[in-house]
């Protein structure tokens, strides 16, 4: 780090990024990424989920941990017949989905049939993460942001909010899922 820029080397030897110190981009600069990111991501995939498999991300929702803190999150990744294929815990919402991904390329897994369940709020950056890896569905038990709803229609992602055993709100692509 030099003053307040930063320089990154990627395995491209050409190829290098600068940013402004954290203290210098602001909340303004955070809207700003987060929206080109979300015009620049679209999920290339047809998968559909069936109902009964969202519907079935429902038991995989509450960990021991939460029943005992009622201070954390989880994000999990369920696949196409409704069964868990990775489960976080973490005290944040995106902590949580970071690890999912971590353990869903570390076990080989084709993001691309799968989908996220999250406890958390979905935000843009959220919808977002979850579309730059590839993810076609996102889950919540919660209500989305705006802007999640805005990121997940323009990166083509089925974004589902308020999950509950019987019941579901589809904001976005709602195509992918299956009645």
């Amino acid at each position: 780090m030099e003053g307040g820029t930063v320089h990154v080397r990627t395995q491209n030897e050409n190829q290098e990024i600068h940013t402004e110190g954290a203290g210098k981009i602001g909340k303004a600069g955070k809207a700003e990424k987060e929206e080109k990111a979300s015009r620049e991501i679209f999920v290339d995939s047809e998968s559909v989920f069936d109902l009964q498999a969202v519907f079935a991300g429902m038991e995989y929702l509450e960990s021991d941990t939460y029943k005992l803190t009622r201070g954390t999150h989880l994000a999990a990744l369920i696949d196409q017949s409704g069964k868990l294929a990775v489960q976080i815990v973490d005290v944040g919402r995106h902590n949580a989905v970071d690890k999912a991904v971590g353990a869903a390329f570390l076990k080989g897994l084709d993001l691309s049939q799968h989908y996220m369940l999250s406890t958390g709020r979905q935000p843009a950056y959220m919808v977002t993460k979850a579309a730059r890896v590839g993810i076609p569905l996102i889950a919540t038990k919660s209500m989305p942001f705006d802007s999640g709803v805005e990121a997940a229609k323009k990166a083509n992602v089925c974004l589902i909010g308020q999950l509950r055993k019987e019941s579901m709100l589809i904001f976005a692509s709602e195509w992918r899922v299956k009645l």
